[in-house]
């Protein structure tokens, strides 16, 4: 049974991972993403936003189908935020040379400088998601999360 979230979130002696799960994923992912929207305001960006405007700036991705893969994205919701990128002159699409039927995907200038100004702030985000845990500690968490994805894959 998922734990209701509080104003404290203090679930730690009541939380048991085989049955809350869910919620220990779900409210860490949204408490992120939250965050992440609210530091990233000033700079007009939201979290998504920048997920994509990151991949494309370290060449992860070139494509709406690569950038939906790697953020678990249906194709309608990235085509709505790739529009929306590029109507703040974030990024801009040309087409594949070797596909004519498919667009790349490139950042502008302005794109870049977003990326440049967005990444300290995600990084510091990152940190005090992370406080009080050693570097040990951090990896492991992430190891974990890698293999419950791969579990679930």
């Amino acid at each position: 049974m998922a734990r209701a979230p509080t104003d404290t979130c203090n679930h730690a002696d009541t939380v048991n991972p085989l049955t809350d799960l869910g919620w220990l994923l779900a409210t860490s992912y949204n408490r992120l993403v939250e965050q992440a929207d609210r530091q990233l305001a000033p700079l007009e960006l939201t979290a998504a936003q920048y997920g994509v405007v990151m991949l494309l700036e370290r060449g992860r991705a070139s494509t709406p189908s690569e950038l939906c893969r790697l953020m678990d994205y249906d194709r309608g919701a990235m085509t709505r935020l790739l529009q929306r990128l590029k109507a703040k002159g974030v990024l801009t699409q040309v087409p594949n040379p070797k596909d004519r039927r498919a667009q790349t995907l490139k950042l502008t200038e302005k794109g870049r400088l977003l990326h440049q100004r967005a990444r300290p702030i995600l990084d510091a985000l990152h940190q005090q998601a992370l406080q009080g845990l050693n570097q040990d500690e951090a990896k492991a968490i992430a190891a974990l999360l890698y293999r419950v994805i791969h579990n679930l894959s």
